[in-house]
């Protein structure tokens, strides 16, 4: 699998992304991670019971060296400790991880590293009930170029870092000096950060009612190290134990690219475990820092919610901060001071390492919508260590690392050995996979015996220290065969491949063959498919042009009959109108004579009921039969006249 990393630059990655079942801790948590000698630890993280750690830890080799690494069963040491006080730690359990578990994940190949859990070893009784374990992303990559623009510097073996520790390279103080190295250990020009925060204002503005009064504290990571102020009220406007001073030991082209890379401060308010809001300080002047130019900023800014909203609309009621952030190089005279009086302190015992207060101890990242800051990322780089005794040797002597058991080592040199490493951890340690019993056969370059006669001991023959060299160069030996059995498969393997190509090739001519014939076959019945579509197509075009002209004949036929149905409505409806007009006109007239008729026949009817009056009057005087001509002359008077007046 190694294979596929193209890149002779590797590193091996070790996430560890969050905790359970740490509950039953009242301590800050830390976590130390050992490779071959070389440890890097986490930030500190406050008790939880799920505690979010969020760090990443890298060591950088080579292709080679990792390859034998691997070959030896070299195990990756992973502890876990609880702070108790300022110069003493408590294990509380560890895992071991061989690098041949680790994912190999070649460069932009998209594949996601797993994650898994792995339960501590080694608990005591009062933990083992709470079953703690750690949620761990193990993977080997390809190196970026970015992570070797800063490299941390290395402890070769667990006495060197020991002593380092001793002089306060790693411890993290906001009242006391100390030095972070940044960029490789050759890096020895030595420069002062000072943060602090001179003033803080408005915080009730901030502060929820239910927790005005509560203790405050601030909360700001720089250069992998997270800082917390002492608590203090929010009523007040000084913040308690708010200065850094942080000592560090790099260059000024070193320095001016990690503030390239992180040209932002955020500082975060707390109240107890909950965020109240953040605000940040810009430091991107720091880029193009140099040593003729030393750094000084002050700069007031406010603090926002954590949905980066201002707390008020007002300004002069925003909470706010009055920060100082100057990056000057210091006198090395005063460093050598600072390391002879820390030479001079007491020394602590083995298994011990001094670390933060508890007001001062580093805070695990956690994710702020305003400004989120990358995991915690701690390299180192893995060299091919010399032919010297390391102290992490006495961890690994038949378990951890890759040996030869010589049958004539006796139990007694085992617990002997067992007891040194119980005198550096108090416990003796789990270990992975078995030893590796040496018979070696005469097939293999380089043998090496590991058989003695029964009454010596190995102790009294070999020191340990030729053993292990002896160890380490029949491990390189075998790593060297292994490279060109490699190359003798590589080169039989492609043989065997172009073997099998030629076989393929014949066979796939023979079926090219077949199937172009049987492809001009089918080519030729589409041609001839083509043509009768290709005419059936033109007789359609033929078609569709008839259609089209006997659809514009009968278009405009339509159109003259509408010309011609609307010209006869038009005279019709016209002839209709003065028709309709004339009619009225003579009804008009019929009823205007029928009226004058009707008044004329009321007027004849009261000229017959005057004319009867007056012959009633009259008819005493009369006779009858002239009453009888009279009435009828009269009558027939009027019809004459009727008919004279009406049918003239």
């Amino acid at each position: 699998m190694m294979d596929n990393l193209l890149s002779s630059s590797l590193q091996v990655v070790l996430e560890i992304k969050e905790g359970s079942g740490f509950s039953f801790l009242t301590s800050p948590l830390i976590v130390v991670a050992a490779l071959n000698g070389s440890k890097l630890e986490s930030a500190e993280i406050r008790p939880a019971s799920s505690p979010l750690f969020d760090t990443q830890l890298l060591w950088q080799t080579d292709k080679k060296y990792l390859r034998r690494l691997r070959t030896g069963n070299t195990a990756l040491k992973i502890e876990c400790f609880s702070v108790i006080n300022e110069h003493k730690r408590d294990r509380l359990g560890y895992i071991l991880l061989n690098l041949k578990e680790a994912q190999i994940i070649p460069k932009d190949s998209g594949i996601a590293a797993l994650e898994t859990w792995h339960k501590l070893l080694g608990l005591r009784s009062e933990a083992k009930s709470h079953a703690p374990e750690l949620l761990l992303r193990f993977k080997i990559e390809e190196a970026n170029d970015e992570s070797a623009i800063t490299k941390p510097s290395r402890f070769a073996s667990i006495k060197d870092y020991r002593d380092n520790r001793g002089m306060g390279d790693a411890a993290v103080h906001l009242s006391g000096p100390h030095f972070l190295q940044i960029g490789p250990p050759e890096s020895t020009e030595l420069y002062e950060l000072v943060i602090n925060i001179q003033e803080a204002g408005n915080l009730y503005s901030v502060i929820p009612p239910s927790e005005i009064g509560a203790p405050i504290t601030f909360q700001y990571s720089v250069m992998g190290s997270s800082y917390i102020s002492d608590d203090f009220n929010g009523l007040q406007d000084t913040v308690a134990n708010a200065m850094a001073v942080v000592e560090v030991k790099s260059q000024a082209a070193f320095l001016a690219s990690y503030f390239k890379g992180f040209p932002h401060l955020t500082f975060k308010l707390y109240c107890g475990d909950k965020i109240l809001g953040s605000a940040s300080i810009d430091l991107q002047e720091l880029s193009k820092f140099s040593n003729s130019k030393p750094f000084v900023k002050k700069s007031k800014i406010f603090i926002k919610t954590l949905d980066g909203k201002d707390v008020t609309e007002a300004e002069s009621l925003n909470p706010y901060l009055k920060v100082e952030v100057s990056l000057l190089p210091k006198n090395v005279n005063l460093y050598e001071d600072n390391v002879k009086k820390m030479l001079e302190a007491p020394r602590l015992d083995a298994g011990d390492a001094p670390f933060p207060s508890r007001n001062t101890f580093p805070q695990e990242f956690q994710m702020d919508p305003l400004s989120p800051p990358p995991p915690n990322r701690v390299m180192a780089h893995l060299d091919e260590p010399e032919h010297d005794i390391l102290s992490d040797d006495l961890l690994l002597p038949h378990e951890d690392g890759f040996m030869f058991h010589n049958d004539s080592i006796s139990k007694q040199e085992l617990s002997e050995n067992d007891s040194k490493v119980r005198d550096l951890h108090g416990r003796r340690e789990d270990v992975i996979g078995s030893p590796h019993h040496a018979t070696v056969n005469s097939g293999k370059p380089n043998q090496l015996n590991a058989q003695t006669k029964s009454n010596f001991r190995a102790a009294d023959i070999l020191p340990r220290q030729y053993i292990r060299e002896a160890a380490q160069k029949t491990c390189e030996e075998l790593e060297d065969w292994k490279e060109q059995q490699q190359e003798i498969f590589k080169y039989e393997l492609k043989m065997k491949t172009e073997k099998h190509l030629k076989k393929l090739s014949e066979e796939w001519i023979k079926q090219k063959k077949d199937l172009e014939t049987t492809l001009k076959e089918k080519i030729d019945n589409c041609q001839n498919l083509y043509r009768k579509l290709e005419e059936a197509i033109s007789d359609l075009v033929v078609k569709s042009e008839r259609l089209s002209l006997k659809e514009d004949e009968l278009h405009r036929a339509k159109e003259e009959l509408d010309r011609k149905y609307t010209t006869k409505f038009q005279e019709l409806r016209k002839a209709s109108q003065l028709h309709q007009f004339d009619m009225e006109q003579k009804i008009h007239a019929v009823v205007v004579e029928k009226n004058s008729l009707t008044s004329k026949l009321e007027e004849r009817d009261r000229e017959i009921a005057h004319l009867k009056e007056t012959i009633a009057k009259n008819s005493s005087d009369l006779s009858k039969d002239q009453v009888a001509a009279l009435i009828e002359d009269m009558v027939i008077s009027l019809f004459k006249n009727y008919h004279l007046n009406y049918n003239p």
